[in-house]
C-alpha cells in the first residue's frame, strides 16, 4: 500500500511526508514489501544501503531493528536500537522493539520495566510489533506452566495482530481452550469483578483497571493490592488482585488474594470458583509438587548396551508409530515381571512399578535416565549402570561438578496420586488395560486422596473435612480441582457420588438473558447455565462453546438436550451430536449406552451425503469398540458381515479388520475368505472419489485413547 505524501511521515516525527522522509519513500516502500514477503535478507542490504546515504535516519533505524529481530539478530537489534534510541528517545516503534530485545535477551522479571513502557506508550503506533512481544511474553509463561498468564497473553496479540496474524492466532487460542490436559478451570475468559470504589479511591481504581486492559499486569496488581489495604473486606478487590498477578505470572501472590477472595465472597459458587482457581495455582507451586527429572549420561558402544538391555528383564523397549532411528526408549521396570496374565482384580501393589525410563541419542552419544525425584531417578540409574557397566558414566557440570540433572516436568500432588505407574505386560489386551486404568483411578481417589491431608482443609483430610461448615467451600472447591485435573479421565468416576459421601453440593444453574455474552464466561460460569431455559439459537452459541472446552460432563448434558429437542434438529446433523454422545459414554465406561448411541449415529447415516462411507465408518467403530471384550457374542457376527459386505468394494479395509483381531487377541477371526485381499493383488475400487481405508489422505484416529487405526469417516 503506497504512502501518500500529506500521510504522517513513518519516522514518527509527527511532520508530513512532504517534508520529511519523501526522498527515501520509494525505497522503504520496497523494504517494507519484502519484509512482508518473509524477504528478510534481502530487505536488510536494501536498508544497509539506504544508511550509506541517509545516516542516522530514524525511519531506516526502525525498520532495521524489525528486520534484524525477525532475523533472529537480537544483539545487533539492540545496539541499532541503542541508536534509534539516543537519537529519538520516544519514538513508538523504538520503545516496543526495545522491550522485545530485552525481553530475548533477560527474561520477562527483568524486562519488565520496558515492557510496561511499550505497552503503554507503543500500542498504537506499533501495534504489530506489540503484538509479537505479546506472543514473546505468551511463550515464555508456556515454559514456565503459566496457563492464565499464556492464555491472556495470547487474547491481548490477538488484540493487536494484524490481519495477516489474526487468524493463525485465533486457532492457536482455541487450541489452548481446548487443551484437556490442561485443568478446565484455567483456560478459557476469566472476566474481573465489578467494584463500585469509595469516592476517594475511584481513580486509583479506574487507573489499575487500565493498566490491565493493556496487559500492564503486574503494576495492576500492586495498585489493586494498595486498594485492599483501605477496602479489606471487597472480595471483588482480592478477586481482581489476584487474577492480575496470575496473569503476571506470579502465581503465589495470585493464590493467596484468591483464597481470600474466596472467604470474602458472600455467593457461594462465586467463592468456589475463586478457591478453585487458587488450589490449581498453589498445585502448579514446584515448591509443592513433585519434580520428574532428566539426568544425563554419556554412552560408549550403545549398539552393545541396547543389547544388554534386551536381554534383561526389568528393560522393556517402547516402541512407538513413528520410532526414530537416532533413538531408542526403553521403560525400566522395579522387578522381573512374573509370566502370568494379570488378572482383572489383580492387587496393584503387586504388579512391578514403572521406576522411569532411559532413552539412548546416538547423535550425541548420551543416555538420557528419567524418573520421579528422589529414589525412583536413582534406582533408574543404578540399574542402568550395573547393566551397561563402564559404558555410561555421568555427565559433570562444569559449574558445580555435579551430575547434570533438570526438572522436566512437574506433578500435583493430585496428578501423583492419580498416576498410573504399574507395569502390565507386553501381551495386555487394549480392553483390559482401559478397565484397570478405570480401576487403580477409582482406588487412588478413594484410598489415598480421600485420607490424606491438605492444607487447605487445615491439614484435614477431604473425609475428615466432611460436615465442616467452615470448609464447606474449599471442600467444594477440593472436588472441583481433582475433577479438572483428571482431564477426560474423569468421566469415568462417580464425581456425584463423591459430593453426596463429602455433603457437598454441585454449583446452582444460572439463568441468562438474551444479552448475556456467553462468550465472556468463565468456563465455570459456563457450566451452571440452566441450558433447559435456552433458546435454539442460544443452545447452538453454547454448543460451540462446549465443544471448545471439551469438558466431558457439560458437553454430554448440551448434547442430551440437543438430542432430546426435535426443534432444532433440523439445523443440526444429528449424527454428530449421537458422535459425541458415543465418545462421551466410552469415556464413563458406559459400554451399554455407547452401543446405543452407535446404533442411533448409524441410523442417521442414509440421510447423509457420503452414506456408504458414514455407514462403514460406524460398522468399524463398533467392531473395534466391541474387541475390547473378545468374548461379546456379537463381535464374530460383526467382523464376518463386515469382511463379507464391504471387504470386496474396500478390500484395504479387510488389512484393518484383521489388524483388529490381532490387536485384540482373537483367534480363528470368522472370515469366509481364507486368504487376505491386499491392494497389492486386488486395487481398492470405490465409486464417487470414496476414501479407501489405507490411502494416505486418511486422518488417524484413536479408539479409547488406546487404537491407532483410523476409522473411515472419522
Amino acid at each position: 500500500m503506497a504512502i501518500e505524501p500529506y500521510d504522517p511521515c513513518p519516522c514518527g516525527s509527527g511532520n508530513k511526508l512532504k517534508f520529511c522522509c519523501a526522498a527515501i519513500v520509494r525505497d522503504m516502500e520496497k523494504v517494507i514489501g519484502l519484509q512482508n514477503a518473509g524477504q528478510n535478507h534481502q530487505a536488510l542490504k536494501q536498508l544497509e544501503a539506504l544508511e550509506k546515504d541517509n545516516k542516522d535516519n530514524i525511519w531506516i533505524l526502525s525498520m532495521k531493528s524489525i528486520v534484524l529481530l525477525n532475523e533472529q539478530r537480537v544483539e545487533e537489534a539492540r545496539t541499532n536500537l541503542d541508536r534509534l534510541l539516543e537519537l529519538s528517545p520516544d519514538h513508538a516503534v523504538g520503545i516496543a522493539c526495545q522491550a522485545w530485545v530485552r525481553l530475548r535477551l533477560e527474561g520477562y522479571a527483568k524486562a519488565k520495566p520496558v515492557i510496561y513502557r511499550a505497552l503503554q506508550r507503543s500500542m498504537q503506533a506499533a501495534p504489530a510489533v506489540i503484538s509479537a512481544l505479546l506472543q514473546t511474553i505468551a511463550n515464555f509463561m508456556e515454559q514456565t506452566g503459566c496457563v492464565l498468564s499464556m492464555r491472556q497473553h495470547m487474547a491481548l496479540a490477538l488484540r493487536y495482530a494484524n490481519p495477516e496474524s489474526r487468524e493463525q492466532l485465533f486457532v492457536e487460542l482455541m487450541e489452548l481452550d481446548n487443551d484437556a490436559e490442561l485443568p478446565y478451570p484455567l483456560r478459557g475468559v476469566h472476566e474481573m469483578a465489578n467494584f463500585e470504589p469509595p469516592e476517594d479511591k475511584e481513580k486509583d481504581y479506574r487507573t489499575a483497571m487500565r493498566l490491565a486492559f493493556l496487559g500492564c499486569f503486574g503494576m495492576a496488581a500492586k495498585m489493586f493490592d494498595d486498594l485492599t489495604e483501605s477496602c479489606a473486606d471487597s472480595a471483588e478487590l482480592h478477586y481482581n488482585a489476584g487474577l492480575c498477578h496470575a496473569w503476571d505470572g506470579d502465581e503465589a501472590p495470585a493464590a493467596d488474594a484468591l483464597h481470600r477472595a474466596a472467604e470474602l465472597f458472600e455467593n457461594f459458587d462465586d467463592a468456589v470458583e475463586a478457591e478453585t482457581i487458587a488450589q490449581l495455582l498453589d498445585a502448579n507451586d514446584s515448591n509443592f509438587s513433585t519434580a520428574i527429572m532428566q539426568s544425563s549420561m554419556q554412552a560408549s558402544e550403545i549398539s552393545t548396551i541396547l543389547t544388554k538391555l534386551d536381554e534383561h528383564p526389568q528393560f522393556v523397549r517402547m516402541h512407538t508409530e513413528e520410532e526414530m532411528a537416532s533413538s531408542r526408549s526403553y521403560q525400566v521396570i522395579s522387578v522381573e515381571p512374573s509370566e502370568d496374565a494379570v488378572a482383572e482384580d489383580v492387587d496393584f501393589s503387586t504388579l512391578p512399578q514403572i521406576l522411569g525410563s532411559v532413552t539412548f541419542m546416538d547423535e550425541t552419544s548420551q543416555a538420557l535416565a528419567f524418573g520421579m525425584e528422589g529414589e525412583p531417578l536413582e534406582a533408574v540409574r543404578e540399574l542402568l549402570s550395573s547393566v551397561a557397566g563402564d559404558l555410561v558414566s555421568d555427565e559433570i557440570s562444569e559449574e558445580t561438578g555435579d551430575p547434570i540433572e533438570m526438572a522436566v516436568d512437574y506433578l500435583s500432588d493430585v496428578e501423583s496420586i492419580l498416576r498410573f505407574d504399574r507395569y502390565l505386560g507386553a501381551d495386555i489386551l487394549p480392553g483390559q488395560v482401559r478397565r484397570l486404568r478405570h480401576r487403580f483411578q477409582t482406588e487412588a481417589i478413594d484410598n489415598v486422596w480421600l485420607q490424606e491431608p491438605q492444607s487447605t482443609l487445615d491439614n484435614q483430610s477431604p473425609t475428615e473435612a466432611t460436615g465442616n461448615e467452615e470448609l464447606k467451600v474449599a471442600l467444594s472447591a477440593a472436588v472441583v480441582a481433582l475433577e479438572a485435573q483428571m482431564g477426560r479421565a474423569q468421566m469415568a468416576y462417580d464425581f456425584a457420588g463423591l459430593r453426596d459421601r463429602l455433603q457437598v453440593s454441585s454449583p446452582a444453574t444460572i439463568t441468562i438473558g438474551d444479552d448475556d455474552a456467553i462468550n465472556s464466561f468463565s468456563n465455570m460460569k459456563l457450566f451452571r447455565i440452566d441450558i433447559g431455559q435456552l433458546s435454539d439459537d442460544r443452545m447452538s452459541e453454547v454448543l460451540n462453546r462446549s465443544l471448545v472446552v471439551g469438558e466431558s460432563q457439560f458437553l454430554e448434558a448440551v448434547l442430551l438436550e440437543f438430542a432430546n429437542r426435535p426443534s432444532i434438529h433440523e439445523n443440526v446433523e444429528l449424527e454428530r451430536v449421537y458422535e459425541g454422545l458415543v465418545n462421551i459414554a466410552i469415556a464413563k465406561m458406559d459400554d451399554e449406552a455407547a452401543l446405543d448411541w452407535m446404533h442411533k449415529a448409524k441410523a442417521e447415516v442414509p440421510k447423509a451425503a457420503n452414506a456408504f462411507e458414514r455407514e462403514v465408518a460406524w460398522v468399524i467403530r463398533e467392531a473395534m469398540f466391541r474387541a475390547h471384550d473378545k468374548n461379546d457374542p456379537q463381535l464374530r457376527p460383526l467382523l464376518k458381515d463386515a469382511w463379507n459386505r464391504y471387504g470386496v468394494k474396500l478390500p484395504q479395509l479387510r488389512e484393518h479388520l484383521v489388524q483388529i483381531c490381532e490387536m485384540h487377541g482373537i483367534q480363528d477371526p470368522p472370515w469366509d475368505t481364507p486368504e487376505l485381499v491386499t491392494s497389492a493383488s486386488e486395487p481398492a475400487a470405490t465409486s464417487g472419489g470414496l476414501w479407501t481405508p489405507g490411502s494416505d489422505s486418511g486422518p488417524a484416529a484413536n479408539e479409547g485413547g488406546e487404537s491407532k487405526l483410523w476409522v473411515p469417516g472419522q
